[in-house]
């Protein structure tokens, strides 16, 4: 596991994940939607510390015993995971996937995928109408398609702490300017990185990407007044 982690740090997510993990939210909650492996939920607890919380959401069964396991061998206790899969209405969706385990499994019918399993779903907003959350700052979501639903689904909780998200968004299918329209009003500021370096969100198109294919991509929200406090320094180009 470890191994995977610091490839994932210091080579295929390299500059997100330094990003990531030079945010200020030491002590604070974050989310990890779509935590799949847990790579991110590791360094995202890594980040907050021992006295933040990170909530990792997983639908697939196997999945959450794979992160159940890693919260305890690296001794994770701000952890909390949750085997449910989120959407813009509860009940239960159908997930594609190839093979149990799939970090491509999707809630969108994607033509190809072998097999289907039913999951169960819930909204973001109705996940903490019980259990309030505290100083949420930031976000991660790796859904696979899903994403608009998902932001839907969690609007409220959004707009009550304004938090960074860092959303894997399909160029293709135009999720980025679907999530960015969506976000505009708040004043959320998109962008995403080149090789280390802010590039205003409108350019992802004209940028090579050099660790994957560029047909997906990382791209970051900031509230606009936030950003001297998030990223200090950063000019967005």
């Amino acid at each position: 596991m470890r191994h995977r982690f610091l490839r994932y740090r210091y080579r295929t997510e390299r500059f997100d994940l330094a990003q990531l993990c030079k945010l200020p939210i030491c002590g604070d909650t974050a989310l990890d939607i779509g935590a799949n492996k847990g790579i991110f939920s590791y360094w995202i607890s890594k980040t907050v510390g021992n006295s933040g919380l990170v909530y990792a959401f997983e639908p697939q069964p196997e999945m959450v015993e794979h992160l159940k396991k890693l919260q305890s061998i690296f001794g994770l206790t701000q952890l909390r995971i949750q085997p449910v899969g989120l959407s813009s209405q509860p009940g239960e969706l159908n997930l594609f996937r190839n093979y149990a385990g799939d970090g491509g499994a999707s809630l969108i019918h994607v033509l190809g995928k072998g097999e289907k399993i039913s999951v169960p779903v819930q909204t973001l907003n109705a996940c903490f109408s019980n259990t309030p959350l505290k100083n949420l700052q930031f976000v991660k979501m790796d859904v696979e398609g899903h994403e608009v639903d998902v932001i839907l689904g969690g609007m409220e909780l959004i707009q009550q702490f304004m938090p960074v998200l860092m959303i894997e968004c399909s160029l293709p299918d135009q999720t980025d300017i679907k999530i960015a329209n969506i976000l505009e009003p708040l004043k959320y500021k998109a962008f995403f990185l080149d090789t280390g370096k802010a590039v205003a969100h409108h350019k992802i198109r004209e940028t090579p990407n050099p660790d994957r294919d560029i047909s997906n991509r990382n791209l970051w929200f900031c509230p606009e007044d936030k950003l001297g406090h998030f990223f200090p320094g950063m000019k967005i180009h």
